[in-house]
């Protein structure tokens, strides 16, 4: 589950360290790790929420 640093910004650890940022119930995702599961987003924001866009700060295998 994703660990809350600020109102909009949110940390989760896996493969990599990914970060959510969620504004207006949309999620920017920064690195997505390998084992990202839905119910990793629970509590995240709003139950409408939806991850928007994906940011990939470098290429491995545990990001793509």
């Amino acid at each position: 589950m994703f660990q809350k640093l600020t109102d909009h910004l949110f940390f989760l650890e896996d493969t990599c360290c990914i970060y959510a940022i969620c504004v207006n119930d949309k999620i920017l995702l920064i690195d997505c790790g390998t084992h990202l599961r839905s119910e990793n987003f629970e509590g995240l924001s709003g139950k409408d929420c939806s991850v928007e866009r994906i940011l990939l700060t470098h290429f491995h295998r545990d990001q793509c």
